[in-house]
């Protein structure tokens, strides 16, 4: 068994950690000349351009258009000993719907078809999607870092800066589902300067950050939908850029 690829894997990292192993991995597969991945086939591999690769990468939730899809795919018939892999990039992006449609394709796929799920979060992963597949954390110690967010808004707030905002945004690729892990950091910094405003008798920063405090805690009820990170933040920024007198 040693030949043996599981039908379905989940794989847990930083996005551009996960892209750089499944291709790695896919070159692997298709390549047996040791080329140091020069050759046609690796190159394919890296453009996303491979007959046999699938790559699913939705802008914002999947929709049941791109389960179909994916189906469709599996519905030719393999030569022996063919492969045919379908990545499923942000696949804690599969709503329910998604997700359910493509539980018995994830558990006994058509022979020579084979599911790669992408993932940053193993627990925002539907739980009957991941115990479906076999696990693999490519990096244990992956968070995310609310402090970059958070102190730049924090240190800024009476400098309006939304181009180095969306930077910060790019760099990390904060998810969407990450926001409230970063807002419950925010309103917590928040209140232990408001603590030590009040303590310090500096009554006008007092209300200054009272101010803020229920600016970001009212913003917080409604997260962002997936495809709008960068607009919730900068929404948030400026309003209470705005507010902070």
């Amino acid at each position: 068994m040693a030949n043996y690829i599981h039908p379905a894997q989940l794989w847990v990292a930083s996005r551009d950690k996960l892209v750089a192993e499944v291709k790695n991995y896919l070159q692997s597969i298709f390549c047996n000349k040791n080329c140091g991945n020069t050759c046609t086939i690796c190159k394919q591999i890296e453009n996303n351009q491979h007959h046999s690769v699938y790559w699913a990468q939705p802008e914002n939730q999947y929709t049941v258009e791109d389960t179909q899809v994916i189906i469709k795919k599996m519905s030719l018939q393999l030569n022996v000993d063919e492969k045919f892999f379908i990545i499923l990039d942000k696949a804690d992006y599969l709503t329910p719907l998604c997700a359910n449609s493509l539980l018995k394709s994830l558990e006994e796929p058509p022979a020579g078809y084979h599911f790669i799920l992408l993932a940053q979060k193993k627990d925002l992963i539907l739980p009957t999607i991941s115990s479906r597949c076999l696990i693999k954390i490519l990096e244990d110690n992956f968070n995310i870092d609310e402090n970059i967010l958070t102190n730049f808004i924090l240190e800024n707030i009476d400098n309006f800066n939304a181009s180095k905002l969306i930077k910060i945004l790019d760099d990390n690729k904060f998810h969407e589902r990450d926001c409230q892990e970063i807002i419950d950091v925010l309103i917590l910094k928040l209140k232990q300067k408001y603590k030590s405003e009040l303590a310090n008798n500096n009554f006008d920063s007092v209300q200054k950050n009272l101010n803020l405090l229920q600016k970001v805690t009212n913003l917080s009820r409604k997260l962002p939908m997936p495809g709008s990170n960068k607009l919730f933040w900068k929404n948030l920024y400026l309003t209470l850029c705005s507010s902070k007198h």
